[in-house]
């Protein structure tokens, strides 16, 4: 269902995409046409039509862009997606099928080869599955923005968000009192000259270098020290398919991979945010008057909160440990509660450190945790309720479910990435 919906997420998202490109590139077309129809001799950017057309070219190239690369290199993302969920969906069902084989042989349907062997193929096209709506997630201009596993980087986002804020400012000089196509002479206009020059010749202020360097070394830096603790197998990125949207994203720019909100990236996001903000006040309402005021004075304070929160988020980083469950196979993959008496779960990373089975450690069922009979570092054994009849099972809360979750979790609380399984009532 989720493969379903985020196939038809990213087909509406193409349409919106390539529409906003049209109207886009149309807009500067009809207002020619609209200027020439009204006689109206010449069109000079003033201040409000000079952040206007910013904000224009802006927008306009970064769809442009996102066509482009989407058409060069995530052509076939659509398909790769639309094709992942129907594959997954046949693989379960040929799994349930031969554990149903299994025990219709008398056979154990949590030990038959040939169903564990099944549930393999299951779990690993559920595992392909997930990386391409990954790849979806991040196809286009959106890799800016979206790391390797799905989620939005909050490094990337304050790097990104500072060079769109300089852009505009450059993109706003360089049409400042400039006319088009006539002598129009609008009041106030003649006295920004060559605004572009005069800004220019402002000179750089240093305290630049720390706030486009910081967040561009910080987005280097984190995704250097992630690379090397995948690598290094200190850490594991499991890929967020969660559905996509402009909230959830949001959500996770103050939020670590477990979906809980971190002080560190709240810190990294808000200070840069503020400053930001500065930046922007300050500059509509000074450098945007006076070019020759160049860009916007940042205050030491502000500065230094942004290069702090920036230290102790890599500082985060280097420290992030985690190497959360990985599910291999579950078997059977079609349950009979009330007739199979356990199910059997294997992987790695079970243990997080290779102690003992804790409390801490679970087997959850759509969401109900499970007893469990054995506990090893790459397979697990659950109890199931048997000898109970339908009644019985929904008294305690258990329900037909032919897309239920199925979660390991170690000794740290970590989980694993859910494997869909069905479940069935007497």
């Amino acid at each position: 269902m989720l493969g379903a919906t985020m196939g038809g997420n990213i087909i509406r998202g193409r349409v919106w995409q390539r529409l906003g490109v049209l109207v886009a590139v149309l807009i500067p077309v009809v207002f020619v046409i609209a200027l020439l129809a009204r006689d109206v001799d010449g069109f000079a950017f003033t201040p409000r039509w000079s952040a206007v057309f910013a904000a224009w070219a802006l927008l306009t190239i970064t769809l442009v862009l996102d066509m482009l690369v989407r058409l060069q290199a995530d052509e076939s993302v659509e398909k790769t997606v639309r094709a992942a969920a129907p594959q997954v969906e046949a693989a379960r069902n040929a799994a349930g099928d031969i554990a149903d084989a299994a025990r219709a042989g008398g056979g154990a349907a949590a030990t038959d080869a040939d169903a564990q062997a099944a549930s393999k193929v299951a779990v690993s096209a559920t595992a392909e599955q997930a990386a391409a709506q990954v790849r979806a997630r991040r196809a286009g201009m959106k890799s800016l923005v979206i790391g390797s596993d799905g989620r939005a980087s909050t490094s990337k986002v304050q790097a990104v968000l500072w060079t769109y804020a300089v852009l505009f400012t450059l993109v706003y000089m360089s049409v400042l009192g400039r006319r088009l196509f006539g002598g129009l002479d609008t009041p106030g206009v003649r006295r920004y000259g060559d605004a572009m020059k005069e800004f220019l010749d402002a000179g750089f202020r240093p305290e630049y270098i720390a706030l486009l360097g910081l967040p561009i070394a910080g987005a280097v830096a984190a995704k250097g020290i992630i690379s090397g603790k995948v690598a290094n197998e200190q850490i594991v990125k499991t890929p967020d398919t969660s559905e996509p949207g402009v909230g959830r994203g949001l959500a996770e720019l103050v939020s670590g991979d477990k979906g809980q909100a971190d002080l560190l990236d709240f810190q990294y996001a808000a200070f840069n945010l503020v400053t930001l903000m500065y930046f922007f006040i300050i500059f509509a309402t000074t450098s945007a008057i006076e070019p020759s005021k160049g860009l916007p004075t940042i205050p030491a304070t502000l500065l230094s909160l942004a290069g702090v929160s920036t230290l102790a988020y890599l500082a985060k980083k280097q420290l992030e440990t985690g190497l959360a469950p990985v599910v291999t196979s579950v078997t059977p993959m079609r349950v009979r509660l009330g007739t199979d008496r356990e199910i059997l779960i294997t992987g790695e990373g079970f243990h997080a450190q290779g102690r003992a089975a804790t409390t801490f450690n679970q087997v959850l069922l759509d969401g109900r945790p499970l007893p469990v009979r054995e506990w090893a570092p790459t397979s697990v054994t659950a109890v199931l309720p048997t000898n109970v009849d339908r009644k019985a099972l929904e008294a305690l809360g258990w329900k037909a479910n032919p897309a239920a979750e199925i979660i390991v979790r170690d000794d740290t609380g970590s989980g694993s990435p859910a494997v869909k399984i069905d479940v069935q009532l007497p």
